[in-house]
């Protein structure tokens, strides 16, 4: 049985597996895009804009986050590539993209990062109650999770989000404790 943890960024809501790995994740990624998990801001600037001809406009404060964006394409898929730091370290990004090309990004990520540990299809609900299908595909390895949504906030975009496992055991750690905490103080 699989159990699962539940990490709450300034996003959303992302699921840690707990469960151990079972084989080596040969194509792991270690950066995406180029950018490397952990980096700081300097260094991301530093690849999403070498030159430094783009304004500073493409990284800003969100709560007490940084994220840093960028537009390119995967493909013939535009796809926009958001770069969250904590901490001043990359720790998550979230890649979103018209959920009529889930079908294109899902062969892409398959042939990059190798079969999925798990694809499920789960259902999808917006504000007003309409439910749609929502397939879902989770790599993990020991240092990078990766979850592709073909629905994501919105129902006609999808979104891809690779997290640094390390920092999200800290954050499930952190939150577990505060909620321990506070059930203590009721």
């Amino acid at each position: 049985m699989r159990s699962v943890a539940v990490a709450v960024t300034s996003f959303g809501v992302l699921l840690l597996s707990a469960m151990p790995l079972l084989a080596e994740w040969t194509q792991q990624p270690k950066d995406f895009h180029g950018v490397p998990f952990g980096a700081n801001e300097e260094a991301v600037r530093k690849v999403l804009d070498p030159d430094q001809k783009k304004s500073a406009a493409n990284c800003h404060t969100i709560q007490r986050d940084r994220m840093c964006d960028e537009s390119f394409k995967i493909g013939d898929v535009q796809v926009i590539a958001s770069y969250w730091l904590t901490d001043d370290a990359m720790r998550t990004v979230h890649v979103t993209f018209s959920g009529k090309d889930f079908a294109f990004i899902r062969s892409a990520f398959i042939e990059r990062y190798g079969d999925p540990e798990s694809e499920m299809t789960e259902e999808w609900r917006n504000r007003a109650g309409s439910s749609y299908q929502n397939v879902v595909l989770k790599w993990r390895g020991d240092l990078v999770q990766i979850q592709l949504f073909q629905r994501g906030a919105r129902r006609d975009d999808g979104v891809a989000i690779l997290s640094y496992v390390p920092w999200l055991e800290k954050q499930v750690k952190r939150d577990s404790d505060a909620a321990k905490e506070a059930s203590r103080k009721f």
